[in-house]
């Protein structure tokens, strides 16, 4: 899906999943973003550690402006790629949380200047504790995941969901769901286009 920008910072929007990953392990290491545009086959998707890669998909359609709401990222933990990659030292740092992809989100959006005018600032948003959820299903549902929320002084809540399991021998699950952390989160362009007033802040 092939998404228009309106805002030259988050350039990277396209394959947004792949810097979230950078986020989210704190690692400078570039993994390979799979694109999916069907819900059916990103669900049946798998982050995978050798090469790194990292399944993404925008979903949750803006009615208006049919900008997707929400990105989806299926990403790897930051233990799984040291205990891969990090033979000769490590080459990523603790592995972060949704939380911390959307204040980085944020946090680049608002270091640079846009191709418009920002109408919201950055004390205008509210980062929530993410939903944790440990067990596909409990991702998954309910759907569409909604983004945001607007509280009674205006201010914009983001809100995620993830998953999180660890590369552990105890988890009772087959390796390749193990070192996996999931995120349900704001689109960059929808993000941006709330930023930028081209589009209004949903109702309380």
């Amino acid at each position: 899906m092939a998404l228009k920008l309106l805002f030259a910072p988050l350039a990277f929007a396209d394959e947004f999943c792949g810097k979230a990953q950078q986020w989210i392990a704190q690692t400078d290491m570039q993994a390979k973003v799979v694109v999916y545009e069907d819900r059916e086959a990103f669900v049946e998707s798998k982050a995978s550690i050798e090469p790194l890669t990292v399944p993404q998909f925008f979903s949750n359609p803006e009615d208006s402006a049919g900008i997707p709401k929400v990105v989806s990222c299926k990403m790897k933990t930051a233990e799984q790629i040291n205990a891969v990659y990090g033979i000769d030292g490590a080459v990523a740092g603790s592995s972060q949380t949704c939380e911390t992809v959307l204040s980085s989100m944020l946090e680049t959006r608002f270091a640079q200047k846009g191709a418009h005018p920002a109408v919201l600032a950055r004390g205008d948003f509210v980062i929530d504790d993410e939903d944790s959820t440990f067990i596909g299903p409990m991702w998954l549902d309910p759907w569409p995941f909604q983004p945001i929320s607007v509280d009674q002084t205006g201010a914009v809540h983001l809100l995620s969901r993830s998953l999180y399991v660890p590369d552990a021998w105890y988890i009772p699950m087959p390796d390749s769901f193990k070192g996996v952390y999931y995120c349900h989160i704001i689109s960059p362009v929808y993000l941006d286009a709330l930023i930028t007033g081209a589009l209004p802040r949903p109702p309380q």
